[in-house]
């Protein structure tokens, strides 16, 4: 499987602790350790971001696992086209002022059953219902059929940025 893996790993001074809330996720109290996409609560967001602080945050948008659930012949869940409308209109609620909205997209490619599998188990949450068992056939069948690969992943995301009013 080949895949390309983001970690903000920066840390920031202490100084501008106050004023930044991660790059990943809200978490200004913490100056050592890696940002990681997290949920967030924009009133809380607003709560400890000082005036004329940034919050910046990646999330994982819906339909991010919709290939996978196609290629083992499963439906995927009912969900709006996306939750950036509503994190927008979160973070707007509680008084700060967005300055970027933008989705995207990360794209990865699997060149067979095995890194699909293996993904499945490490990823456990992109198909809550996998087990090998279950997905036998459908597995099998995609290994038997060499023109379908590589598989692509298309995970769909989204950009957050907001500033707190000074």
């Amino acid at each position: 499987m080949r895949a390309r893996r983001r970690t903000c790993t920066k840390t920031v001074p202490s100084k501008t602790v106050p004023r930044l809330a991660g790059c990943h996720s809200v978490t200004p109290l913490s100056t050592s350790s890696p940002k990681r996409h997290e949920a967030f609560l924009a009133a809380e967001v607003s709560r400890v971001l000082a005036p004329g602080g940034a919050f910046v945050t990646q999330q994982v948008d819906f339909h991010s696992y919709d290939d996978l659930y196609r290629l083992l012949g499963r439906q995927g869940p009912e969900e709006p086209d996306s939750w950036l409308p509503l994190a927008r209109q979160q973070v707007q609620d509680a008084g700060l002022d967005v300055q970027t909205a933008v989705r995207g997209q990360e794209d990865h490619d699997f060149h067979d059953v095995g890194a699909v599998v293996y993904y499945l188990r490490v990823v456990s949450w992109a198909i809550p219902a996998f087990s090998l068992d279950a997905c036998l056939e459908q597995l099998r069948a995609a290994h038997e059929a060499p023109e379908i690969w590589p598989v692509r992943l298309r995970q769909r995301r989204f950009l957050l940025t907001a500033t707190k009013p000074s």
